[in-house]
């Protein structure tokens, strides 16, 4: 990992000065507590500025959180969990899982009905209507929902909402106590991965600038640059167009690298931009917890009538948050509540 400023690139320790004492201090937490507040009462003086400083960032940027708010507990319980454990990266990505599980899906019998945005969800004890935007029906017994937080909070007029009747006022008002954060991702594709020439054991690059991380593939050889802007930098970025985003980041990484951008451009093949706060599938990217978030995610999950099931990233409890591995553990446990009431429903 490496820090750029002024045209330097400064390796920055694992284990920088006194992060070992926030680590500490953070895991004697009793009472819940916002992050910043956290920070404010424990490292005021000016020598934990730098400190104070990289942990806004991580938790802006790796849990998209809103450091006013976040939970102090759900951080370290998460920070702690990210030290001691492996990473892994599927190499052809995340397409590879998710076409393993419809293909064991529609092998079982199952149907998949894509394209299918739903808008209107009726329901009573033991029955389940739903209506898509196409006005096409479906009935059920049961019912799983796995929507983002984002979607199921967004109720703004002509823009993608979900209905239901009645409706489920306990259910929204725990939403309210759930953090959902959102992100913009940039990958650029280069003739050629020019930053090995700067920094060629890079992985991760960062620096105050409106793209703060960026990273590489290393160890894999690639020429692909990915920046990434977490939280509410997201947030304030993410009314911009994409041509707007892109100019951003080439300015950013012009100032980096010490490359003028009329060069940069030419050097650059393709371009990606992942705005997620503008998804209207999610409306942001994933969740962190509030103080308040443990009891609001056992109302969020809890079924409804034996009829209405809630599973999903933001319904995980566990040290794995805004994960796809929380996204999967909810979904299996939440898949054998539904099959262990089937008969008594």
């Amino acid at each position: 990992m490496y820090y750029a400023q002024s045209g330097h690139f400064v390796e920055e320790q694992e284990n920088m000065e006194d992060w070992n004492t926030l680590i500490r201090k953070m895991k004697a937490v009793k009472a819940d507590l916002p992050f910043m507040q956290f920070l404010l009462e424990n490292f005021t003086s000016e020598r934990y500025r730098k400190l104070r400083e990289s942990a806004v960032r991580f938790a802006e940027g790796f849990d998209l959180a809103d450091v006013h708010t976040v939970s102090t507990i759900s951080l370290i319980r998460e920070w702690e969990e990210e030290e001691s454990s492996e990473q892994y990266r599927i190499p052809d990505g995340y397409g590879q899982l998710t076409e393993a599980l419809s293909k064991e899906f529609i092998s079982s019998g199952g149907k998949i009905f894509l394209s299918q945005p739903v808008n209107r969800i009726e329901w009573a004890r033991g029955e389940v209507n739903i209506t898509t935007t196409g006005k096409r029906k479906f009935h059920s017994k049961k019912l799983l929902i796995t929507l983002p937080i984002g979607v199921l909070t967004h109720m703004q007029e002509g823009d993608y909402t979900i209905h239901f009747s009645p409706e489920i006022p306990a259910k929204r008002a725990a939403l309210q106590q759930i953090g959902f954060g959102t992100v913009i991702k940039i990958v650029l594709q280069w003739q050629t991965p020019f930053w090995n020439s700067f920094v060629p054991d890079a992985q991760f690059i960062f620096s105050a600038k409106d793209i703060p991380a960026w990273w590489t593939q290393n160890p894999t050889d690639s020429n692909i640059l990915t920046g990434w802007v977490g939280g509410p930098a997201a947030g304030d970025l993410s009314g911009l167009s994409e041509n707007e985003l892109l100019g951003i980041a080439l300015g950013n990484l012009s100032d980096i690298f010490g490359i003028p951008v009329k060069e940069l451009k030419t050097r650059l093949l393709e371009a990606k931009i992942f705005n997620w706060g503008k998804e209207i599938f999610t409306r942001g990217a994933y969740s962190f917890s509030l103080v308040a978030s443990e009891r609001a995610k056992t109302i969020w999950k809890s079924p409804l009538e034996k009829t209405l099931y809630f599973a999903g990233e933001a319904c995980y409890e566990g040290p794995h948050g805004g994960t796809v591995e929380a996204a999967i553990i909810s979904g299996i446990e939440t898949a054998r509540e539904i099959v262990k009431q089937w008969g008594a429903g």
